[in-house]
């Protein structure tokens, strides 16, 4: 049995066809992995595929050129450091503005706006007339001082009761507003102590140097297990609550799907990672994570067995090199159709969704699903 998002999956119990239900999902994967680097490595601009200005900018800034540059540019060692240093500048320029706990890129400053709907207002408006009118029938005042031959309110009284529904009203909308505002206040406070907990303004400092030097820069983030200690019923509980933390991703390792124009949309997004035997080992019996305990055993136990042919001996900024224990994932994010998840085992979709998509979120090491959830939200709801 499997987890998704603290949905009970119901796997089948034969074991063939356990390991082909997964590898079904898992060569979905891998072939959207081979499309992707497949296109980074043939697309072209100004003459070269974008491996070749990913290999040429990492050279460049490490002062390392290629033959030709050399030959043209004799006796100009000053332009052999310029890439380093307009890279340096710019980051630098970039973190002090941007990346700051204090200075966020964005505004975190929402307006304490108390809007209520037109009938809700004047049904506001006529419990407190009523409210002034009861008030002046219980201070003894006779009914002919209140209403005239007619049976209804004198001119005066009704004026009276006018204005002293428009003062109720108005008072009442800025108990409103102070409310708003000091719920926004603990909101942005919140928002804030989550974006310095969640790592957010490291990881966006680091990303600038990408966005100075490639220029493009991925942020991603994990969800973590973490626990949690929370006052409930006059004392401390102890709860295991899903945290995201966010995190620089190398563009070196994002794969984006060809017909994709940000990380936001496409196809499919790809991340090439590096887990080591221990981290794996960490997500054992992390099933609200959507981790599943005997792909992970099975991929521990074999590690990596160069599953998806990349060059893991050389030290190329392309080669992916692996050392000690580390073992290659794949991490995708991608659409998958209702029918294809009910026939991997999701019990918890419906029939009458068969037909509808939903965003999964996918990692895959040595040809298994070692993880799955099917998340829209950040927390995995």
């Amino acid at each position: 049995m499997a987890t998704f998002n603290d949905e009970k999956i119901e796997m089948p119990d034969n074991e063939d066809e356990l390991e082909e239900v997964y590898d079904e999902l898992a060569e979905r994967v891998m072939e959207c992995f081979r499309q992707a680097k497949s296109y980074r490595s043939s697309l072209q601009i100004q003459g070269k595929t974008v491996d070749d200005w990913i290999r040429r900018l990492d050279d460049a800034y490490h002062k390392i050129h290629d033959y030709e540059e050399l030959v043209s540019r004799k006796n100009m060692r000053s332009y052999f450091g310029l890439i380093q240093i307009k890279t340096n500048m710019v980051a630098s320029y970039m973190r002090s503005k941007y990346a700051s706990p204090t200075n966020p890129p964005f505004n975190i400053t929402p307006t304490p706006i108390v809007e209520l709907p037109e009938n809700k207002k004047d049904q506001g408006l006529e419990r407190v007339n009523a409210a002034l009118l009861n008030r002046m029938i219980e201070s003894g005042l006779p009914p002919e001082a209140l209403l005239g031959d007619d049976g209804f309110l004198l001119p005066k009284i009704a004026k009276f009761i006018e204005d002293q529904s428009k003062e109720a009203k108005a008072l009442l909308r800025q108990e409103e507003l102070q409310i708003a505002s000091e719920a926004t206040a603990k909101m942005i406070t919140l928002i804030k102590d989550q974006l310095v907990e969640n790592n957010f303004s490291q990881t966006l400092s680091e990303s600038l140097f990408d966005i100075a030097l490639m220029p493009v820069m991925v942020i991603g983030y994990d969800n973590q297990a973490v626990v949690d200690y929370q006052w409930q019923k006059n004392k401390y509980v102890k709860k295991t609550v899903i945290r995201p933390t966010f995190r620089r991703i190398n563009p070196i390792n994002a794969f984006f799907a060809p017909d994709a124009t940000n990380a936001q949309d496409g196809s499919f997004f790809i991340e090439l990672t590096k887990r080591t035997k221990a981290q794996l080992s960490s997500f054992l019996g992390k099933e609200e994570l959507g981790y599943n305990d005997e792909a992970l055993r099975c991929v521990i136990n074999t590690g990596d067995t160069h599953w998806l042919g990349l060059n893991t001996d050389n030290k190329g900024v392309l080669d992916y090199m692996l050392v000690d224990n580390e073992i290659h994932t794949l991490r995708c994010q991608m659409l998958i159709q209702g029918k294809d998840l009910i026939d991997y085992g999701v019990s918890s979709i419906k029939e009458s969704e068969a037909d509808d998509y939903f965003n999964t979120d996918i990692e895959v090491c040595d040809g298994r699903v070692i993880r799955c959830q099917i998340a829209a939200h950040p927390k995995g709801e």
